[in-house]
């Protein structure tokens, strides 16, 4: 789409209208095509490229590794080398299938039993309206909405200080302050939150494309005695355990908690941590 005739706040206006429109575009997974490549042309030295991918295709990871992809692409011509094929999705899928009849299997599945959703711990925030014999949130019909919140640098070094301090990841302490939160407004002990896991615990996942990120039921259990440090040390331990056997999560339609199976869907609260680089 050429732009370049256009004033810069008519083009920064066209810009945004585009891209919420492509933002919005629906993807058939059928029929596909499952990518939607758009690139503005500003003049003959600057262009923007809208990369819109379904999530059914891509995590944040594999946002990060396309643009880096696109880098090297352009570096090519200069360093006469192109990053190696990464592994294919395909090929991830036969592993994944394979896992599950490994002698860890029944260990991860253990360890997920250990980990199983009651019911009663699907939080109603106070301030929620359910309809009648609509329990889950998984039956609402809402019309989602954006807050967007900027943290200043100050607060942000704060934060990293403090999680240095509880020698926590910066991930971790705002886990465990958002399932305090959650504490003090419903005043439920099990506190569960869907948190999302990349996937790639191991190496040849890091530079694969596809979706390899998961949510994963992650349970506090609070008390009125409970120190914050001690909810820090919990916290941390229970995400070693889960990153340790995601692979081995079993999303089980239909029911919040049956056996070694749990729907995360049904968990109507989530937290989601994600670095950029500059």
């Amino acid at each position: 789409l050429d732009l370049s005739g256009l004033a810069p706040d008519e083009r920064a206006a066209q810009v945004e209208r585009i891209l919420k429109e492509e933002g919005a575009q629906p993807f058939s997974v059928e029929q596909g095509p499952l990518g939607c490549f758009t690139l503005l042309t500003f003049n003959t030295e600057e262009h923007l490229l809208s990369i819109n991918l379904p999530a059914l295709c891509a995590d944040a990871r594999t946002l990060k590794n396309l643009v880096l992809e696109c880098s090297q692409a352009y570096a090519a011509p200069l360093a006469e080398a192109l990053m190696e094929e990464p592994l294919q999705y395909v090929q991830f899928s036969e592993w994944q299938h394979e896992l599950l009849t490994t002698e860890d299997a029944a260990a991860g599945r253990e360890f997920w039993t250990t980990q199983k959703v009651q019911e009663q711990s699907i939080l109603s925030l106070p301030f929620e309206v359910r309809l009648p014999g609509n329990a889950h949130a998984g039956l609402f019909t809402t019309e989602p909405e954006v807050v967007a919140l900027t943290i200043g640098a100050g607060s942000v070094e704060q934060l990293a200080t403090m999680a240095g301090r509880y020698n926590v990841s910066l991930s971790v302490f705002l886990l465990a302050c958002w399932q305090a939160l959650l504490w003090r407004l419903t005043g439920q002990p099990e506190v569960t939150v869907k948190a999302l896991f990349d996937g790639r615990k191991f190496g040849e996942l890091q530079e694969a494309f596809g979706l390899f990120a998961r949510y994963l039921p992650v349970n506090s259990r609070f008390g009125e005695n409970l120190k914050f440090a001690e909810l820090l040390e919990k916290v941390g331990h229970t995400v070693d355990d889960i990153y340790s056997w995601q692979e081995h999560f079993i999303e089980e339609p239909g029911s919040v908690a049956r056996g070694s199976g749990i729907n995360a869907a049904w968990l109507p609260i989530g937290f989601e941590f994600e670095e950029w680089p500059a």
